[in-house]
């Protein structure tokens, strides 16, 4: 299926149009770096440590992000409730080992297409909706984020949100991720395993930013996921991420 791309294509082709005055002169950037604690794979029971350089840049509507990806934000309506933000990211192949885990490489990694949807629906809240598309040939599969995120300035100095949904994944990405074929059997010593399309994790989380002077901030976040996915290759269902980071903007 090729309608994300198709739709991220005719995104930027549009991007124009929606760019408010004001879009075309906001520019800045941000640079620092972000730890984080993850899972070695979903499902898995150990963790990996990443120190992550973060260089960010937007100019208008238009932004390259080590964490977000390269696209755009584009306002639907005049009161910039309702945001619409393609983009084009990455994520990391399934690579099944040698000890039957699935490992993601960080050398591994495949394109993606993603198109978000924002609706800030009162002061503080918004409902959120995210498609994601492999673009590569051996990255099949699109999977469906949906949630609810809330926020507010506890003081000048610190904003805090938190957020919770549901990611739905098709066939494919199941497969791909949580699946065993027949080779893969037979290689491993595993018994085949069919994946099939439905929803893929419950999620909630929390952000917290301390902007200790006009430029220099520091982020903390906590999220946690709760597979909901049948899978042999699955080692523990409940997941958490940690990150914490310092950032400059200029």
């Amino acid at each position: 299926m090729n309608l994300v791309r198709a739709f991220l294509l005719l995104s930027l082709c549009a991007a124009p149009a929606f760019a408010s005055a004001n879009d075309a002169m906001r520019r800045q950037t941000t640079i620092g770096a972000f730890g984080i604690i993850v899972p070695q794979f979903e499902g898995s029971a150990r963790y990996r440590y990443f120190l992550i350089p973060t260089i960010d840049f937007q100019y208008g509507p238009y932004f390259i992000s080590m964490m977000r990806g390269i696209g755009l934000s584009l306002p639907l309506n005049e009161s910039r409730t309702l945001i619409i933000t393609p983009t084009v990211h990455f994520r990391r192949k399934r690579d099944l080992s040698t000890d039957f885990d699935i490992g993601n490489d960080a050398t591994s990694i495949r394109p993606t297409a993603n198109i978000e949807l924002m609706y800030a629906f009162a002061p503080g809240w918004a409902l959120t909706a995210r498609i994601t598309e492999g673009m590569a040939s051996d990255n099949f599969g699109m999977v469906l984020n949906t949630g609810v995120r809330w926020g507010t300035r506890l003081t000048d100095d610190i904003m805090f949100s938190m957020f919770g949904g549901i990611a739905f994944a098709d066939k494919n990405y199941n497969q791909s991720y949580f699946g065993i074929n027949a080779s893969e059997a037979m290689r491993y010593g595993l018994l085949p395993h069919s994946a099939s399309a439905g929803p893929k994790n419950i999620s909630a989380g929390s952000h917290v930013r301390y902007s200790f002077t006009q430029n220099w901030s520091l982020d903390v976040m906590v999220r946690v996921h709760r597979l909901l996915i049948p899978s042999p290759l699955i080692e523990q269902k409940n997941q958490i991420i940690i990150g914490t980071g310092v950032s400059y903007r200029f």
